[in-house]
């Protein structure tokens, strides 16, 4: 009885974590993120397609999750387990602590794309981030 029990109980588990990893791919949750600031990561389109230009969109909230504006915010990118460069740069300020860059990705794949948020002073906001880009 406890067998089953355990085996229903994993069964659940193992489905749960399917239906969370089978999401739309809008927004992507950080792999790490070190500092005070809150990061959030999108993509349009969702999900970026290879060699076509996507857009990387960046919103910066502090603690209170209020938006921060006026931040500088750099982006670098590359390929997983390849040696493949992504868009890199400063991210534009649009306003209401969204920031925006625009760029290629040259193969499909699992991306990490890396934020580096700093305000007028104190330690960086750094957060890394994990997307998959079609083929």
């Amino acid at each position: 009885m406890l067998g089953k029990k355990l085996a229903m109980v994993f069964v659940a588990l193992l489905l749960a974590a399917s239906l969370a990893a089978c999401g739309s791919g809008v927004e992507a949750g950080p792999a790490g993120v070190t500092g005070n600031l809150q990061l959030t990561l999108t993509t349009r389109p969702s999900p970026p397609v290879r060699n076509q230009s996507a857009t990387v969109v960046v919103e910066v909230k502090d603690s209170a999750g209020k938006p921060v504006e006026g931040a500088t915010v750099m982006l670098s990118s590359g390929m997983i387990g390849m040696s493949h460069g992504g868009p890199k740069g400063q991210l534009e300020d649009m306003g209401g602590g969204t920031y925006e860059g625009a760029g290629k990705f040259s193969m499909g794949g699992t991306w990490r794309i890396e934020i580096e948020a700093s305000t007028g002073g104190g330690t960086p906001t750094k957060g890394r981030f994990d997307i998959e880009v079609k083929q």
